[in-house]
């Protein structure tokens, strides 16, 4: 895949959609199906997306994203779309109409053949063009206009939107049937103080992105994925806490701080530095303090159980 992260950029004979596809769900691969389904000999499928998302831009405040950029990139990379156009959104780009777009970006930079689009698309300022206007131009400027009905989930319309408020129920049997694949988290191991390690359950620690939407604090079930090697894994969510370490205790910046933890069930090994994806399946408890180790280990041999149950029961999850 060919990444563009410029407003200089030219292209002939492209089948292009336009969205922020934050989650990358059921609907957006429905969409990139379709691109992939007109393209011939010498025309190239084209996402374009954003560098930022628009409302951050504009609003001035942090808009946190179901995926990184560089989860989105793991994805992107799987579609065999030929090129992602993440185009720098600033506030003199929100001011373009949308007639102007047509011609200075559908028409002049990507020369499009087939625009593939929900019906409910809309761009330029104050998101005045639409499907409809889109068609029209479409006849002046030599491209076809493919509007596609919403996929639905419980006969109500995916959108990134229901798929952020079932992630902050830590509802992943929904998340993951909306998503169309199993909600995930990706990064580098780093390291922490290997209390887990000296209880005998070795953690990895997964610094996430600041700006992904993380699910709420508690214990879920879930895979761990090292390279093409799959682990049966319990992951925590939460802040460090003050845990026992040798009489000794967490700062109170450090407490603060949040963490996910991962134990993977059967593997023992230094994987720090290492990038690791992190699947999520099932909420199984709220964060709770514990009173000893003995206690806490008491706990996590119950979730182990737990976790190899879930599995068990559910052989058709990859």
């Amino acid at each position: 895949m060919e990444y563009v992260n410029s407003k200089d950029f030219k292209f002939e004979n492209t089948i292009v959609t336009f969205g922020k596809f934050d989650g990358f769900h059921a609907g957006h691969q429905k969409i990139l199906e379709m691109m992939k389904s007109y393209k011939k000999e010498g025309m190239k499928t084209v996402i374009f997306s954003f560098s930022k998302q628009p409302k951050e831009v504009l609003n001035g405040k942090e808009e946190y994203t179901i995926l990184s950029n560089e989860e989105k990139h793991l994805l992107h990379e799987k579609t065999g779309v030929d090129v992602l156009i993440e185009y720098p959104f600033d506030k003199k780009f929100a001011q373009m109409n949308a007639k102007n777009f047509v011609e200075k970006v559908i028409f002049g930079q990507l020369k499009a053949k087939y625009i593939i689009c929900g019906e409910d698309f809309h761009f330029g300022k104050n998101r005045s063009g639409d499907v409809n206007f889109l068609k029209e131009m479409g006849k002046e400027y030599g491209f076809e206009v493919v509007a596609l009905e919403k996929e639905k989930y419980d006969n109500i319309a995916i959108s990134s939107s229901r798929i952020r408020q079932s992630l902050a129920k830590g509802d992943f049997e929904t998340v993951n049937n909306l998503l169309g694949y199993t909600y995930f988290m990706a990064g580098k191991v780093i390291h922490g103080k290997q209390l887990g390690r000296k209880l005998g359950f070795p953690t990895m620690n997964l610094e996430p992105d600041e700006g992904k939407l993380i699910p709420p604090d508690g214990v879920y079930i879930t895979k761990g994925w090292l390279g093409d090697k799959c682990y049966e894994s319990i992951t925590n969510i939460g802040t460090k806490g003050k845990i026992l370490n040798d009489g000794r205790v967490y700062s109170e910046e450090e407490a603060k701080q949040k963490v996910v933890e991962t134990f993977l069930l059967d593997a023992n090994k230094d994987v720090y530095g290492e990038t690791v994806k992190i699947e999520f399946y099932h909420f199984l408890r709220p964060e709770k303090a514990f009173s000893s180790a003995d206690e806490l280990i008491a706990e996590v041999n119950k979730n182990i159980e737990e976790t190899r149950v879930f599995f068990q029961k559910n052989l058709n999850i990859n």
